[in-house]
Formats: structure tokens, sequence, C-alpha cells
């Protein structure tokens, strides 16, 4: 009889061992001077909304689409924002400068340029590289003229990619240039006797005054009085005199 008794003493505790061993996280962690290692939580971060600061940078982009080599699509939405930011500048209160999203000033700036290229010109895009800035895009190849074919040739195509790089000058009340230093047409970068002929038949009207024979004009506020760029950022000045 006592050994029936320790044997049913034993099958409580190995069922009681059982059930507490399977219960264990939910009383484990109520036992004094324990302390439980949770996992930590994975959270999902929503896309930006368009206009908002994370999104945007200083001047506000949106959602950018940038390649590897940093080239961005010129949007209108880039461009409209950085007018409001100059609106900033407008005020006798307002900041004597301020510093924008190198996208969304290259889509202000370089917006007004394509409207000056020719019409079989597409494929539009920017980048900021240090203190310069660059414009890309396809032109049929008679489009370049006979000063650039003359030079290349039959080494072009009917469509080729040619890319601007240059730097960015105010250059009197309400005018800005972006002056050309560099082109090159399927990655051959052409002398700059050449650079000038292309250039120069893309203004169309009058030239502004000041407008450097590389130069394309940029129409800006009047009160903006000088341009820096640098590190991917444009900084716009307040004229103060």
């Amino acid at each position: 009889m006592g050994c029936l008794v320790r044997m049913g003493c034993l099958i409580v505790v190995l069922i009681g061992g059982a059930a507490a061993y399977l219960t264990r996280d939910q009383w484990m962690d109520k036992l004094p001077g324990r302390t439980v290692q949770t996992e930590p939580t994975r959270t999902t971060r929503a896309p930006d909304a368009p206009g908002s600061p994370s999104s945007q940078g200083t001047a506000g982009s949106g959602q950018r689409v940038v390649d590897a080599t940093g080239w961005m699509p010129l949007t209108e939405a880039g461009a409209r924002r950085t007018r409001d930011s100059l609106q900033k500048l407008s005020g006798p209160r307002g900041p004597v400068f301020i510093t924008l999203s190198g996208s969304d000033v290259a889509s202000y700036v370089f917006l007004q340029v394509a409207k000056q290229m020719p019409a079989s010109t597409d494929s539009f895009a920017a980048r900021v590289d240090q203190d310069q800035v660059r414009l890309r895009a396809r032109m049929k190849t008679s489009d370049l003229g006979s000063s650039v074919i003359g030079v290349l040739g039959s080494l072009l195509g009917d469509r080729e990619r040619v890319e601007m790089a240059g730097t960015l000058r105010v250059i009197g009340p309400g005018q800005a240039e972006f002056r050309v230093t560099e082109v090159k047409i399927r990655n051959i970068s052409l002398p700059d006797a050449i650079i000038t002929r292309l250039v120069s038949p893309l203004v169309r009207g009058p030239r502004p005054a000041g407008l450097d024979e590389n130069g394309l004009p940029i129409s800006i506020p009047s009160y903006i009085g000088d341009v820096r760029v640098s590190n991917g950022r444009i900084t716009l000045y307040k004229n103060v005199q």
C-alpha cells in the first residue's frame, strides 16, 4: 500500500512538472530577480509622404527617383518647391540666404534651359557634382549643328546623349546664367570652341546683358543676389544692397 502511495505521488509530481514546463511563459517573468530578454520589436516604416521633411531635405523633393550615379529627372514638383522656398527671402524680415536640395533647384533651373533646347530633346536629368551642376538629355544628331557633326562625323548615331556641365551665376536683377564649361557627346568631350558654337544658338531672343558666350539665361526673382553650389546643395542669397 505504501508503495502505491509513493508511486501515486511521483505521478502527481511528474504531471505538475510537465504542466509547469508547458506554461513557463506565463509565470517565469514573475519570479523575483528574474530578467526576461525579449525579442526586439520590428517596425515597418511607412513611405514618406510627398512634401514631408524626411523625404525632402531642406527644400523638399518628395519621393525622388535617383539612379546609381546620382542623376535625377527634372520635375515640375521640384521646381515648384524651389519657387515656394524662395518666397521666404522676399520679405524684409526673411532670411538672408536659404540652402535648398540640389535636385529641386536643378529642376527649377534646367526646366527653363530645357525650353531653349531643340524640340527633339528628351530624357532630361540633372546632377549636382561638387561646385558644378550637370544636365544631360538625348537629342537628334542633326540638331547638334554642323560644327559638332563635322568634328565627330560618323561616330554619331541618329540620336545621342548630350551632357553639359557648368556653373550658376547671377548676372543681374532677375537674371542668372548656366555657364557651360564642359560638353560630352557619348562620353566624348568637345573642344572649348565647339562648345561655344553649340551653346550660343540655343539662346532665343535678345541676349541678356552680361551673359557669357557659353551661358544659357535663367530667370530668377529680382531679390536673389548670389548663388553658390557645394556638396550637392545649392545656397541662394538675398540681394541686400
